[in-house]
């Protein structure tokens, strides 16, 4: 085994370990306002989906993790809240963008909150322009020297999409579940259980893997 597939093997366990803390300071009611405001001013979930750790499909435990939510809202709510953060944008666009961003602008909401309609809409802006609109919306752009993280045009685009594309609520989530196999997708036993279909570390002890389900699957009373 090479040294880069060491520091691999070494970080992964470390990394799914660290998801799993985030996960349950986000589960918890004294906690999760304070942590949910850190991850969405840092861009947590951008930064973990250009990473090439995650996208590296056969690491399903930690892509598993990372796309857990333990609190989920329902359509109505996540519309209310989609409609507004669109709305902002919208005003943003219009008031220092408007020679490049006026259809972004003017356009209704339905045609403006996929991801490859916002990607197309923001690709005129240079990555100043893109500096720009974060710092208006009031989202991060620089980061301590000591984080090491790479913040250019390509994380900025993914930014904004990440936080304007529209999200699935859970109702709509599950409805896509097939109760019965086929050659699409596994039943929803499967996926109810998604350590079924995961290869678990050896080095992970039993307490470990015992508490994963509950962790990933909370009590939403």
């Amino acid at each position: 085994m090479g040294k880069r597939n060491l520091i691999v093997a070494a970080v992964l366990p470390y990394c799914e370990r660290f998801v799993e803390l985030l996960i349950d300071l986000q589960s918890q009611l004294l906690t999760r306002k304070y942590t949910n405001a850190l991850l969405l001013d840092l861009h947590i979930l951008v930064a973990i989906h250009l990473s090439p750790m995650y996208m590296n499909t056969k690491n399903e435990l930690f892509r598993d993790l990372v796309s857990y939510t333990s609190a989920p809202l329902s359509e109505n709510e996540m519309h209310e809240i989609h409609c507004r953060e669109l709305s902002t944008l919208q005003r943003v666009a219009m008031q220092h963008f408007k020679e490049k961003l006026t259809v972004l602008a003017l356009s209704n909401f339905a045609s403006i909150d996929k991801r490859a309609e916002l990607i197309e809409l923001l690709s005129e802006l240079t990555e100043d322009e893109m500096v720009q609109l974060c710092n208006y919306l009031h989202l991060r752009t620089s980061y301590p020297q000591g984080t090491k993280a790479t913040v250019d045009r390509n994380f900025l685009l993914e930014v904004l999409v990440e936080t304007y594309q529209k999200r699935e609520s859970f109702v709509e989530q599950a409805r896509k579940l097939n109760i019965y196999p086929n050659d699409v997708s596994p039943p929803i036993t499967t996926l109810l259980t998604p350590r079924n279909h995961c290869s678990i570390p050896e080095s992970w002890n039993t307490k470990t893997s015992q508490t994963l389900a509950p962790d990933l699957f909370p009590s939403q009373n």
